[in-house]
């Protein structure tokens, strides 16, 4: 992963296993910092996916994982950037209190 170690901060920062985890982040966020990162990964976006696209999805070894879970944080972001042009919606209940369902019979 040497190619993509001046991404390290980012990875570290960004590459957090559970969706809430990156919600989190992302919300709690200001807009410049979501658009920097936006702006650092965009670059090796190509270069990101044709490593990991080596492995399939369930046989990514740990230590690429934070990697794999950093491009689903930028998937998370771009919304906030491009079209909300803001961290959160103030018309949304607060993700922060939102769940992860794991089956369909979840929080009944």
């Amino acid at each position: 992963m040497s190619d993509f170690d001046d991404l390290r901060p980012y990875i570290e920062h960004w590459g957090q296993a559970e969706a809430n985890q990156r919600l989190r982040l992302r919300v709690e966020a200001e807009l410049a910092e979501l658009e920097e990162f936006y702006n650092a990964l965009s670059p090796k976006l190509e270069a990101i996916i044709q490593y990991l696209n080596q492995y399939p999805v369930n046989k990514i070894p740990e230590a690429d994982k934070p990697l794999a879970n950093m491009l689903l944080a930028l998937c998370e972001v771009d919304d906030a950037i491009h079209i909300w042009k803001s961290t959160n919606l103030d018309y949304i209940s607060d993700p922060i209190t939102w769940r992860t369902k794991l089956a369909y019979s979840d929080y009944r």
